[in-house]
């Protein structure tokens, strides 16, 4: 799962701001979506949660281009 998330964090499809200064991105990995929820300072980013989502989640969560 963690190149799955190291995939997304390098090429994600959209990136929006969540709750509490994080932000989310998601990427098709091997035909699913994959969520990642994140919080990056200036020099560390730390990965809050990862899973697998489908398009109506995503549309909850905001994105735009699913």
């Amino acid at each position: 799962m963690r190149e799955h998330v190291e995939r997304v964090l390098a090429s994600p499809v959209e990136t929006i701001e969540v709750r509490f200064m994080r932000r989310a991105t998601f990427a098709n990995v091997n035909g699913r979506h994959l969520l990642v929820v994140y919080q990056a300072d200036a020099d560390e980013l730390e990965v809050i949660t990862a899973f697998w989502i489908n398009q109506e989640g995503l549309r909850r969560y905001g994105f735009t281009r699913i």
